[in-house]
């Protein structure tokens, strides 16, 4: 939608122009002259923005695919980085669950020797 009507302004331009330079109290010769420089100048400035427009998209195709390979490689670090550490503190986190281990068990025995107290 937006696309037709921006072609419909830019044609009814080019076409307003070119109308109103005919109907211009010049001399023909004049009139050609001015509606070849207005066509030469306008053209280059298509060509222009074109190339403009072609060299941005290939600037946001860089930035994506930089954006995905720096992602990609973030992720891959962080993963690193996670079995690192899981290699690192492993022996710790198994001491630590030992000691809980045993923790539980004086707490269920000294409970159960203080049961046996309170009965006698």
């Amino acid at each position: 939608m937006k696309q037709t009507f921006r072609s419909g302004l830019f044609w009814g331009a080019v076409i307003g122009a070119a109308i109103g330079l005919l109907n211009a109290p010049r001399k023909g010769s004049e009139t050609r002259t001015q509606l070849k420089e207005f066509k030469e100048q306008t053209q280059s400035d298509v060509t222009d923005l074109k190339f403009k427009v072609d060299h941005l998209n290939t600037v946001v195709d860089q930035v994506k695919n930089d954006g995905v390979q720096k992602t990609q490689a973030l992720v891959e670090e962080l993963q690193g980085d996670i079995k690192h550490f899981m290699e690192n503190n492993q022996p710790r986190i198994n001491r630590i669950q030992r000691r809980i281990e045993t923790l539980k068990d004086n707490l269920e025995e000294n409970m159960n020797n203080l049961a046996k107290a309170s009965e006698n």
